[in-house]
């Protein structure tokens, strides 16, 4: 199967749902996350939400004056972005096509982790290049190994594509695409979903 396409099958079919479900996580695990990463932020900076899902925290963001820009795969949840009154479009983190030094920041909350391991170094080289100089970069990803597709509880049917890291090789990569980490926590949703959350600026 594509990785791609039944990910973003997925979403487009359970668009709603996931909607749900990522507004309460939002609100029981993220509020320190993202306070963290906008404290760094300059007035009205430019963020770009990559892989933003259905808006909620791209809305967050946008309610605290920043200027976000939504791009995600799935065209039900840029839909649901622009029920928001988000600036949202269709789009494809493996291949960014913004010019450099276009953001101030860039938000990638467990959206990477829906792309194979092998192309996450290409990824993160590119999120360099679009962030202005010493821009904010905050990346979270599932704790773990290996990389396969796992089947949605929502109806036991649709599958989504999910590669796995552990801290060290997280840590490694963004120092090789150019980053320097600054701070680093776990969110534990339960022993069997912890989430890697790191906060990088970009070396120049």
């Amino acid at each position: 199967m594509n990785y791609k396409s039944e990910t973003r099958k997925a979403y487009n079919k359970l668009a709603k749902d996931y909607e749900k479900k990522f507004e309460e996580y939002f609100k029981k695990h993220l509020e320190n996350e993202v306070n963290a990463f906008t404290k760094k932020l300059p007035r009205k900076a430019k963020i770009l939400d990559l892989g933003s899902g259905p808006g909620t925290h791209a809305l967050a963001f946008k309610q605290h004056g920043f200027r976000p820009v939504c791009i995600d795969i799935s065209p039900k949840m840029v839909a649901l972005c622009q029920t928001k009154g988000l600036v949202a479009t269709v789009g494809d983190f493996e291949k960014l096509e913004f010019p450099p030094n276009s953001f101030d920041a860039v938000w990638a909350y467990t959206s990477l982790l829906h792309t194979t391991k092998d192309k996450l170094p290409e990824i993160l080289e590119n999120i360099h290049k679009i962030l202005k100089p010493k821009g904010m970069f905050a990346i979270a990803m599932k704790e773990g190994s290996g990389e396969d597709f796992k089947v949605s509880d929502k109806d036991n049917k649709s599958r989504r594509w999910f590669a796995l890291y552990n801290n060290k090789e997280l840590k490694s990569h963004l120092k090789q695409a150019g980053f320097r980490p600054i701070s680093s926590s776990r969110t534990v949703v339960h022993p069997n979903q912890i989430f890697l959350n790191y906060l990088a600026t970009k070396r120049t």
